[in-house]
């Protein structure tokens, strides 16, 4: 059974689109140092 690390509010779908204060879109963007292993994989 897979494991989940969450940080902050969670939004009510899987799936939003957030725009920043001048309309345009933001983008979420994962970085990491472990590659393919522990809570991103």
């Amino acid at each position: 059974m897979p494991s989940y690390h969450a940080l902050g509010a969670l939004p009510p779908k899987r799936h939003m689109v957030f725009r920043g204060d001048d309309g345009n879109l933001l983008y979420e963007e994962i970085f990491g140092t472990e590659g393919f292993s522990g809570i991103y994989s």
